[in-house]
């Protein structure tokens, strides 16, 4: 009777074991920095100095990357997703991590630049943007820059979709549209058709090609 319980009790430990190991998230990535030049620095985690950016260094929850005013950086997901920033541009990465079913979620807070995001489809991956704390959401096969200057947001959607998403009311920003907010002025916000060019642009739609490529080269 007694041996009886006691396997009885190890089987339900393995069993409530097996429960939480499924439920667990995972924040092991292969995330890394794709690209960069001029004056790029980067921190490893929350707290910690920066110093300089060496190519293909993993980026973890809690990274930051920092460009100079002359400087142009790429980080690269596990399916080519990618973040772009431009000239003096400071980004964190505030969540990386995999939910128990296998998403990914990227969660990335613009500080002040330019940054564009170049999502990829890959199952329900999520890719959140907080921007002068707004929240966004970029669909997935998106490309979305966002430009923050002060307290000043633009959000402008060349390819697929991005939401504006703590406001009263859910926000679309749909293909050739941006938006603009003042973060002074609660909930208030402007979306207008068309997208205005920028030198820039012409280094990311660079960039993003070689993505491309790069994939469909590197598939199977």
């Amino acid at each position: 009777m007694a041996k009886r319980r006691k396997y009885g009790l190890a089987a339900m430990a393995v069993m409530l074991l097996a429960v939480v190991s499924a439920q667990a998230t995972s924040h092991v990535r292969i995330v890394r920095l794709s690209y960069e030049d001029g004056h790029v620095q980067m921190s490893r985690a929350a707290g910690q100095s920066l110093e300089r950016a060496i190519l293909n260094s993993p980026i973890v929850e809690g990274s930051s990357v920092v460009t100079g005013s002359d400087g142009l950086a790429e980080v690269e997901f596990e399916n080519n997703s990618t973040v772009r920033l431009g000239a003096a541009t400071d980004v964190n990465f505030r969540q990386l991590l995999m939910n128990d079913v296998g998403d990914k979620v990227n969660e990335v807070e613009l500080v002040r630049g330019t940054m564009y995001f170049d999502t990829r489809s890959s199952k329900d991956n999520v890719y959140r943007v907080i921007a002068s704390d707004r929240t966004f959401v970029v669909q997935r096969n998106s490309q979305v820059r966002f430009i923050m200057n002060g307290d000043q947001v633009e959000v402008s959607v060349t390819n697929g979709e991005a939401q504006l998403q703590n406001t009263a009311e859910l926000v679309k920003i749909k293909r050739n549209d941006t938006l603009t907010l003042d973060a002074t002025i609660p909930a208030g916000f402007t979306l207008a058709k068309g997208v205005d060019s920028l030198p820039l642009d012409r280094w990311n739609n660079e960039r993003a090609a070689y993505q491309s490529e790069y994939a469909y080269n590197n598939t199977g």
